[in-house]
């Protein structure tokens, strides 16, 4: 019985080109290090929207609408005296950026 050589020389050159092998493979940085953050990938720390909500509450707004923008919230609703308020919270700290009345 005979052994043959499976890999044709051509097709080793283009394996070697193309980076196939063990040494393409041997050269890849762990994949921890292939992670990179990307610009979406939110802090593990961040509160969520519902404790949002219920802080807003607790201060007296009755919170119609929420928008998320990065760690920021937008909250529409109303306040004590029905008056149309717009509220920003910072959902690093829940501290509210900003409060306008419309």
């Amino acid at each position: 019985m005979t052994v043959r050589n499976l890999f044709h020389p051509a097709s080793l050159v283009i394996a070697g080109v193309l980076g196939i092998g063990a040494g393409a493979i041997a050269q890849q940085p762990p994949a921890a290090e292939q992670a990179t953050p990307t610009a979406s990938a939110a802090p593990a720390n961040l509160i969520s929207l519902d404790e949002v909500e219920s802080r807003l509450r607790n201060d007296g707004i009755r919170v119609e609408e929420l928008k998320l923008r990065g760690h920021l919230v937008e909250a529409e609703g109303r306040d004590g005296s029905n008056r149309e308020v717009e509220v920003i919270v910072d959902r690093r700290n829940g501290e509210v950026v900003s409060k306008r009345f419309d």
